[in-house]
């Protein structure tokens, strides 16, 4: 009898260090990669705002995550931006740019990767608010809702610049513009993978909050 309670209490004394063992390694994975649980969970690390005429200094202080010199990457954040109406979540990357006035003209975000459904969805999402906010697509432009539904037919549609052809939307309303585009792994997705169910794609934003330079200044 007594020897049952000594290896009923090993047995109890080591599932009690593995539990605890267990929550110091979560523990440490979670102050490590904040970014990797935030995809897990689907919650943003922080948000992101800009109005059109915001500095740079203004945008850090009224986002709830860092940003670096020019933006950050390695992050899982969202944007506001309220003028367009909209809240893009799981951006990975992003870039910010302020003119010689001090002032935000371009704002470059790119996705996590995800799969071409999640991709559509937020894509036709994004459009659907746009169309209902004002903004007007180019001339002759098609909807986000023309692109193939089908994953492997957009794979197959990757360029060399990891963009996928006849995947690129832009809006404008006053001075302001947005441009949508599609992209997947460089290079293109080996056909030993599944693109119908990986999250080999991205989308890619790039906001101007203010009216576009001249043409002669632009290539200044």
């Amino acid at each position: 009898m007594r020897r049952r309670f000594v290896v009923a209490g090993c047995a109890l004394g080591c599932g009690a260090l593995a539990l605890i063992l267990a929550c110091v390694v979560a523990g440490l994975v979670v102050k490590g990669c904040p970014g990797d649980v935030a995809r897990w969970t689907g919650r943003a690390e922080g948000r992101v705002v800009v109005r059109p005429g915001m500095t740079k200094d203004e945008v850090r202080q009224q986002s709830t995550t860092t940003i670096g010199t020019y933006g950050d990457s390695g992050r899982f954040v969202e944007f506001e931006l309220p003028a367009a109406g909209l809240v893009l979540p799981g951006i990975e990357l992003f870039v910010i740019d302020e003119g010689s006035d001090g002032r935000v003209d371009h704002v470059n975000m790119i996705s996590a990767n995800e799969s071409w459904p999640e991709l559509l969805r937020a894509a036709i999402a994004t459009e659907d608010r746009l169309l209902a906010g004002g903004w007007v697509p180019e001339p002759g432009q098609a909807s986000v809702r023309s692109l193939t539904t089908d994953p492997r037919a957009a794979a197959a549609g990757i360029t060399e610049s990891g963009a996928i052809e006849n995947a690129d939307f832009t809006y404008r309303k006053g001075d302001q513009k947005l441009r949508l585009s599609a992209g997947g792994l460089w290079g293109g997705i080996p056909r030993w993978r599944d693109s119908s169910r990986a999250r080999v794609f991205f989308r890619t934003m790039d906001y101007l909050p203010l009216a576009e330079p001249p043409a002669e200044e632009a290539v200044q």
